[in-house]
């Protein structure tokens, strides 16, 4: 049973969770049903920060002394992403929210409604933020744009939190992965022009502002499993010196990766936490791509498949130090990582406090902080 947790505004009653066995990649018919549904549905128009650039739009405080909790591939209604949830309401009490996108099947109104929005589904802190992926952008994005948004208070699908040391920029890797299903495969997907212009003009316009970034997107830029998406990086370059971490989601996995850049690029250590909601379905690395570790611990056997366990990460912020926890739908910390921020003049040293033996690690766990 769901926990009571935050009343919203809508007088529906959430649906019963979805099962796990209809997200398999092997249910390919169910998969296929729901896209047909939607796959000729043009894309709404990108929207923009109203207020000229010169006024530093898109830029939100956050407090000196803060919790948030960040959350990939969470809009499944699963068992699993509602235990997730539970523990985040309940036990992790964050003061901000960031889901960094895909809302299933393909963020359709009804879907936002009934395994977002809904009374017990995501849990609004004092702030909550939630990015754009491809999921969402199959049926064309008006679930996200026109009810997600607004529900949130967020004006649009990019956004900056910043406080004297760190600063949090979230970005909108999906909005080009419509028009057809998994276009993006092919052809790749990349950030709109309004927001390459507002990096440029709003959040890294001071060139000696070198405060440590944490960078979340949907999309990879690279990866040890899967489609890696050397555009975003390329469109990115400038800016990654100043990331002390790259944080993601769309793969359903749980992964920590050293130092690593694709095409000659900057080198940026990355995490994939797309592990919110979607069954973990278990595999092996294809490539090496700098991966230190993986969670690939079996939670449970869905339809004969082994299936591994959902989590997320909670950012613990107090002054200069940094905290990153992450944490698995069982409420264990696999992985602590303790960061030190150099404030504006740069920087950012790491280690780690604690490393779960029972995750496969293909290198020491110092490299994801070196």
């Amino acid at each position: 049973m769901r926990s009571a947790g935050q009343a919203l505004a809508q007088s529906y009653i959430d649906p019963p969770p979805r099962k796990a066995k209809d997200f398999l990649t092997k249910a390919t018919f169910t998969w296929i049903i729901n896209y047909l549904k939607v796959i000729f549905t043009p894309r709404v128009p990108f929207p923009e920060y109203r207020a000229p650039l010169a006024d530093r739009p898109g830029i939100f405080p956050l407090a000196r002394r803060c919790k948030v909790a960040l959350v990939g591939d969470w809009g499944s209604g699963t068992k699993s992403a509602y235990k997730v949830m539970d523990d985040i309401r309940k036990s992790q009490k964050p003061d901000v929210t960031i889901h960094l996108g895909d809302i299933y099947y393909s963020g359709q109104v009804n879907e936002v409604e009934e395994y977002f929005l809904g009374k017990d589904d995501w849990y609004r802190a004092k702030q909550s933020f939630a990015l754009n992926g491809n999921h969402e952008m199959y049926s064309g994005g008006e679930g996200y744009f026109d009810h997600v948004l607004p529900a949130l208070n967020q004006e649009t699908s990019y956004f900056c939190l910043e406080n004297e040391h760190w600063r949090i920029i979230g970005l909108d890797t999906g909005y080009y992965s419509k028009v057809f299903p998994l276009l993006e495969l092919f052809l790749g997907t990349k950030l709109p022009d309004a927001i390459m212009k507002w990096l440029k003009r709003v959040v890294f316009a001071d060139g000696d502002d070198r405060r440590p970034v944490l960078l979340l997107t949907h999309h990879q830029w690279f990866s040890a499993f899967d489609t890696q998406y050397p555009t975003i990086g390329r469109q990115l370059e400038p800016y990654l010196g100043k990331a002390a971490l790259w944080i993601w989601g769309h793969e359903h996995r749980f992964a920590g990766y050293a130092r690593h850049a694709l095409s000659g690029g900057t080198a940026v250590r990355a995490r994939c936490i797309g592990h919110g909601g979607m069954p973990v379905e278990l595999e092996k690395p294809k490539r090496e791509s700098a991966l230190v570790f993986y969670d690939s611990r079996v939670a449970a056997t869905v339809e004969g498949d082994p299936i591994g366990y959902c989590g997320n990460g909670l950012l613990e912020f107090d002054g200069q130090r940094l905290v990153i926890r992450y944490i698995d739908e069982m409420g264990t910390e696999l992985l602590v990582e303790e960061w030190k921020s150099g404030g504006r003049a740069g920087g950012a040293t790491g280690k780690i406090r604690k490393a779960a033996k029972e995750m496969t690690w293909v290198r020491e766990a110092a490299e994801l902080v070196r």
